[in-house]
């Protein structure tokens, strides 16, 4: 990311644009930045999906802390917060948890600001299944999908992403345009 800002910065911008960059070191390293969180993204899946027990999902400790502060920023939302293990070495995933004792039929979004393969939220969303959850959505602000949808759909009950990463035209994924949220 230090190199990408560099050759950024070099150029001498008068406004560089983020939307929910994965970490704080992305905004923190370029000059004249702006960055947009992905509430106004969020906020419009939610009205898609015009459902009023909805929870959010963390889907793991980095979206924690995000999480709970999208939540605020919807009115007080529930949060179910999840975590994942990861070898750093393979980057298999294992060990998928559920702070929830049981979601009694509660529809969840997962919230996200990256999905490439789609394994952590396979994961999170059978954990979730296995807690009671009823429909299972995901909001990624970036979507690669670099697996395919197969899995993901056969997992989900929905998929919402922009089109910052890519067009997609597929039947199980509703893609926003990114510029009517920035």
């Amino acid at each position: 990311v230090k190199v990408y800002a560099q050759i950024i910065n070099a150029q001498g911008y008068e406004r560089v644009m983020v939307f929910d960059p994965h970490s704080d070191v992305t905004p923190a390293l370029l000059d004249q930045v702006e960055v947009t969180t992905n509430f106004p993204f969020v906020q419009k899946v939610l009205q898609l999906l015009d459902n009023q027990s909805l929870c959010l999902v963390a889907p793991d400790a980095g979206a924690t802390k995000k999480t709970h502060k999208l939540a605020q920023q919807l009115g007080g939302m529930e949060v179910v917060a999840c975590e994942k293990i990861r070898d750093v070495k393979t980057g298999q995933l294992s060990g998928f948890s559920v702070f929830s004792d049981d979601l009694k039929g509660k529809d969840c979004l997962i919230t996200d600001d990256i999905c490439d393969g789609g394994g952590t939220f396979l994961g999170i969303a059978e954990a979730l299944r296995k807690k009671g959850a009823g429909k299972v959505y995901l909001a990624v602000s970036h979507g690669i999908f670099s697996h395919g949808f197969e899995k993901l759909e056969a997992a989900l009950d929905g998929i919402f992403t922009t089109d910052s990463f890519r067009d997609i035209v597929h039947p199980g994924v509703k893609q926003m345009a990114l510029a009517s949220f920035i």
